[in-house]
């Protein structure tokens, strides 16, 4: 029906639609109602409906939101191999994952409060950061509930689940001095270290920078 819309030929638009059904894994379910379909079938129909018209500019409102580690990988695949395959072609996407930016995006915008406070590449923004130094803890722990206000002397935390049961924590500390200080808390709270290490800054990092703790929006 949307081939129909933008004028596609039929043989063309077949031939476009079975691709990109079997690019996505939609291949069995291609005559089945959308409403019939899970959220990550959806978002991939989304897609397809998208790209179908083999648009010059293609917009991307938040393509894997809600979707599970697999499917999103799946997705940010495509159009990463879409985009090389298709030069001269532009993608306006928005995203809450940064890491998302980073991974598909030429140039990056960070938005706050409806207004652009950042745009550059993901290496030009991260170079805003070179003179500070960062630090990575990986632990393990059953509860991390009050963590940061336990450490009053890092700032710009974010803390990251990982397998196992781990987690890591993200910081800037101004004092190596206080390196004593941050483990013996942690033993103290009984916090089983595994891994400490200075680190380069990554895009969360700047946005930290840039706008704090706020909601984020990130555009490229």
């Amino acid at each position: 029906m949307f081939s129909q819309f933008y004028g596609i030929p039929s043989r063309v638009a077949k031939r476009r639609i079975e691709e990109y059904l079997e690019i996505f894994g939609l291949k069995e379910d291609g005559n089945t109602k959308v409403s019939k379909l899970s959220t990550g079938m959806r978002q991939k129909m989304n897609i397809i409906r998208g790209i179908i018209s083999d648009p010059e500019v293609l917009f991307l409102d938040e393509p894997t939101l809600g979707l599970d580690v697999q499917i999103a990988r799946t997705v940010r695949s495509f159009i990463k191999s879409w985009m090389r395959e298709k030069p001269g072609r532009t993608i306006l996407l928005t995203t809450h994952y940064l890491h998302e930016a980073e991974e598909l995006c030429d140039r990056i915008a960070i938005i706050n409060n409806g207004r652009i406070v950042a745009l550059d590449t993901p290496k030009g923004l991260k170079e805003r950061m070179k003179n500070k130094v960062f630090y990575s803890v990986e632990v393990r722990t059953d509860s991390y509930d009050k963590l940061k206000e336990d450490i009053p002397f890092i700032y710009n935390v974010s803390i990251n689940p990982l397998p196992d049961g781990k987690f890591e924590l993200k910081f800037q500390m101004d004092n190596e001095e206080k390196i004593s200080d941050l483990f013996l808390i942690l033993k103290n709270r009984n916090i089983l270290v595994s891994s400490f290490r200075k680190r380069e800054p990554t895009l969360e990092d700047v946005f930290f920078e840039i706008v704090g703790d706020k909601d984020e929006e990130v555009h490229s």
